[in-house]
């Protein structure tokens, strides 16, 4: 069966199952429903068929490695790919002393929330993290704060927004 008379010369076709229906085909079901609370509650979940508990780890293992490397570069620079610098990203247009100290944390997550989840991460969980990073506990901070320092709370707040739940199921 054709679609459309669109036929690849090597056979294949568009939206064509590769093979009989026993292989998986690349879609979800828009009436999903998650098992456990949110079926509960009547709310249907289709995005959960596409993110897993491996695979949302694998995602975190893969960001982590890609922020936090090199460990020594204090420039803003993180490569991931092993630090090779195959694919780079660049934080240092907010490794200021004004977005990293502990009254612009809040400004710093704001401004990452609408670059990296266009936005949509809940007040609660912008709030959380700004007083986790803001915290001179968990992120020491100098009178006269070191590129460390404003680097390393830049890392967190990217981390922690890219692996918020907001974040990894966007609207």
């Amino acid at each position: 069966m054709e679609h459309g008379g669109h036929r690849h010369r090597d056979g294949r076709q568009p939206l064509a199952v590769a093979a009989p229906i026993t292989h998986r085909v690349h879609f979800f079901y828009p009436g999903y429903r998650f098992p456990g609370a949110l079926a509960s509650a009547g709310l249907t979940t289709p995005e959960f068929q596409l993110t897993t508990a491996s695979g949302v780890t694998a995602q975190m293992d893969f960001i982590e490695g890609g922020l936090f490397s090199p460990a020594a570069n204090t420039n803003g620079l993180t490569s991931f790919t092993g630090g090779s610098g195959a694919v780079v990203l660049d934080l240092s247009p907010w490794m200021t002393t004004n977005l990293t100290a502990n009254a612009g944390v809040p400004s710093l997550v704001s401004n990452l929330n609408n670059l990296l989840a266009a936005g949509q991460l809940s007040a609660a969980a912008q709030t959380n993290i700004a007083g986790y990073v803001g915290n001179t506990t968990n992120f020491p901070w100098s009178a006269i704060p070191t590129d460390t320092q404003m680097r390393d709370r830049v890392r967190a707040v990217a981390h922690l927004i890219i692996n918020a739940p907001d974040y990894i199921i966007q609207k």
